[in-house]
């Protein structure tokens, strides 16, 4: 129970056309700083998710643009810890800036969580995991691309060129643990980690990975550059030279010792595997939004 009790889900601290058929292609293996803070332009699929509510605003998750009408993130950002979704009229989404709640501003006209995601359980009579943790979020309107600030980012159908990939995971959540949320977006650099290890790390945590829905990260050279709480919903995109930006997955979890660069324990993270069997689904549920991306 006590590995169990160790394990956390990264949870937030509460379908159209591409223009021109155009994804961002911006070389994110090139344009790597040791500040890691983002600079305007760099990830222009970037969204900022927040709760607004009766003008309070939280801070909920990141997402990743991948139309002129959707949002992708996880669905654990769209659904209230114990159950009921979060209200669209409480939803807003911020595009085209690299600091919170800045930018244009969308509101929301729908989501859409897999039906077959669940929250975490800890219980002895449970194995913990977050499987199928993917959502889309649908704006009123359509969203605005222009070059660098918003642009959609290509959905990879498969892991086929993810080997030899240099990815990153870019986010405004915590740098040092919860409440510490940085007012502008940073990114971690990291690289695609064996699943069939990863899977015998978690395990060893009495968690369960399934490879169809989940996928892992990891930096040796920098193992404590991890994503944090508030992070959740945001993309890892990978690079590889001649080929586009790949978003492969979601950021999901990593183990509770682990995060926010204060662990020791230097594991990799988990992601919602978007290359994968989900691929379709959220192609479906985008309107086929990804079968119109040039790439595919």
């Amino acid at each position: 129970m006590e590995a169990v009790l160790n394990f956390l889900l990264l949870l937030s601290v509460t379908g159209g056309l591409f223009k021109n058929g155009h994804c961002s292609n911006e070389d994110v293996r090139l344009r790597i700083v040791e500040a890691n803070q983002a600079r305007l332009g760099q990830f222009p699929f970037m969204a900022y998710l927040v709760e607004d509510y009766r003008g309070t605003k939280t801070h909920l998750c990141g997402g990743t643009v991948i139309s002129n009408n959707f949002i992708l993130t996880a669905a654990h950002c769209v659904i209230y810890h114990d159950g009921p979704t979060i209200p669209v009229s409480r939803l807003k989404v911020y595009l085209g800036s690299v600091y919170r709640e800045s930018g244009n501003i969308y509101n929301v006209q729908s989501t859409v969580a897999h039906p077959k995601y669940r929250l975490l359980k800890y219980h002895e009579d449970f194995s913990p995991s977050s499987e199928f943790d993917v959502a889309l979020i649908k704006t009123t309107q359509p969203i605005e691309f222009s070059k660098e600030k918003v642009e959609p980012v290509f959905v990879a159908k498969s892991v086929v060129y993810l080997a030899g990939s240099s990815c990153v995971t870019p986010g405004w959540g915590g740098n040092k643990g919860i409440g510490t949320n940085p007012t502008r977006l940073l990114f971690g650099v990291t690289y695609p980690y064996q699943f069939s290890q990863c899977a015998k790390i978690y395990q060893a945590a009495g968690v369960k990975l399934n490879p169809n829905t989940h996928m892992c990260f990891f930096n040796p050279e920098k193992p404590k550059q991890q994503p944090c709480y508030g992070d959740s919903g945001g993309p890892v995109v990978c690079s590889r030279r001649g080929l586009p930006n790949m978003l492969y997955g979601i950021t999901t979890f990593g183990l509770y010792d682990d995060l926010c660069g204060v662990g020791t324990a230097s594991v990799p993270f988990v992601y919602t595997n978007t290359a994968g069997p989900l691929y379709q689904w959220i192609d479906t549920n985008c309107e086929k939004c990804l079968s119109r991306q040039p790439f595919n």
